[in-house]
């Protein structure tokens, strides 16, 4: 199978296929008159499960290791139903808290702080492929255990939002402009030290992948391009 037909059948992005066959990950053999790749029914059965993987929250680095050590297909699918039964467990965990949620909203009674986030679990985001493919594995961990740590808090980050809307009119390069967005990449900064490169290849983001432009473009429109030209011309001239 073609990497068209795979990206139609799976829905997986051409440069995710580029990236796993990188690192190693999954990759199919190469067509010797073409020189293209050519999935077999082997490489579509390890890119289902690398999938099933993902989306229990393991990292790149440790599927390999699961599907390395679990060569027997059967022994892998065991292991999946498993692990499925255990998400299972933690969704109706989840439904039964926004149950409750629901029943006290509606009986004006207050939920404890333990109660309103039993059974969530918000370390793995929407975002981690993109990130881990930029900057690698220990980047992505570092951050993310920074803001579980409450190096930044989303109270901080939405303030910072709301902030830089009231300035997206402001051409980008203004003092105004590059003041605000300063406080944005200091708070960055705070998650993980980015490099001059790092912030520009973020910054460039905002408005590629639509789901950041979405996101962003909430605290008003145009905001994410705004931000993105500020980023970039702060990157160069600051760092």
């Amino acid at each position: 199978m073609k990497i068209q037909d795979v990206i139609d059948l799976t829905g997986v992005t051409k440069r995710t296929l580029h990236h796993y066959d990188t690192i190693g990950l999954l990759s199919p053999a190469k067509d010797t008159s073409s020189g293209y790749r050519d999935y077999s029914d082997d490489d579509l059965n390890r890119l289902q499960a690398i999938l099933f993987y993902k989306t229990l929250g393991l990292t790149l680095d440790e599927i390999r290791a699961v599907l390395n050590e679990d060569s027997n297909r059967l022994s892998t699918l065991e292991k999946q139903k498993q692990a499925l039964i255990k998400k299972r467990a933690q969704l109706n965990q989840m439904i039964n808290t926004i149950d409750q949620t629901i029943q006290h909203e509606k009986e004006g009674k207050t939920m404890s702080n333990e109660e309103k986030f039993k059974g969530f679990d918000f370390n793995n985001t929407a975002y981690d492929e993109e990130a881990t493919q930029l900057y690698g594995e220990h980047a992505v961990k570092t951050a993310k255990q920074n803001l579980k740590n409450g190096h930044v808090s989303q109270e901080e980050m939405h303030d910072t939002f709301e902030q830089l809307a009231t300035l997206r009119h402001h051409a980008p390069t203004s003092e105004k402009a590059q003041t605000g967005i300063k406080v944005w990449i200091d708070q960055l900064n705070r998650v993980y030290p980015y490099t001059k490169e790092m912030l520009i290849g973020v910054a460039e983001l905002y408005t590629i992948d639509e789901r950041f432009t979405e996101n962003i473009d909430r605290y008003g429109d145009g905001l994410a391009e705004f931000m993105q030209a500020a980023m970039i011309h702060y990157a160069k001239h600051q760092l």
